[in-house]
């Protein structure tokens, strides 16, 4: 869709870390934010 080009529509997670990173996948380029779990819930994925 046209507004898709707005907004980053990718999102990835790593192993060994707690963050979740946002991408633009028609540019290939990573967000600008960085998600991160609650502060009582920093578990990293497995």
């Amino acid at each position: 869709e046209i507004r898709e080009r707005d907004w980053c529509n990718v999102v990835t997670c790593h192993m060994d870390t707690p963050y979740a990173y946002v991408w633009r996948l028609q540019n290939f380029v990573l967000g600008e934010h960085i998600l991160s779990p609650c502060p009582g819930q920093p578990t990293p994925v497995k």
